[in-house]
């Protein structure tokens, strides 16, 4: 069950595709996933039961896919064929700082605060992330 969000995640990337991206474009489908994100980042401090911990990792599962799809997409880009490989590398390893350092800050964020400021300081990365990515 602790992996919910990932089966779920696999069915949002599975309709990037051939929903989202082509009924409301690459930047919207990202920002739909970084609200979800944010908005069930708000929730998880307040899960009463597993259960429901559960239903809301897998709501945020697929806000994940949606934001993880565009992203690798946007990385290679408009990039020649031979440099694509090349350009994944950077993602990958910039993927990778990320998925270490976000749970060091976070860690101690909740040590230094709270359990809820911690999440809510993660909501506030999310909006502004939402604002760099809206359109002009």
């Amino acid at each position: 069950m602790a992996n919910t969000h990932l089966i779920i995640y696999g069915l949002a990337a599975g309709l990037c595709g051939a929903v989202f991206y082509k009924k409301i474009g690459l930047k919207n489908t990202a920002i739909l996933g970084v609200a979800l994100q944010g908005f069930i980042i708000i929730l998880i401090p307040y899960a009463e039961n597993l259960t429901i911990l559960f239903l809301l990792q897998a709501v945020q599962g697929f806000g994940y896919g949606l934001i993880f799809t565009v992203v690798t997409s946007w990385a290679v880009e408009n990039i020649p064929e031979i440099k694509q490989s090349t350009r994944m590398g950077l993602f990958q390893s910039l993927y990778s700082a990320g998925m270490f350092l976000g749970p060091v800050i976070i860690g101690i964020l909740i040590e230094m605060f709270s359990r809820s400021t911690g999440y809510l300081i993660m909501v506030y990365y999310r909006l502004l992330l939402s604002f760099l990515l809206k359109p002009p």
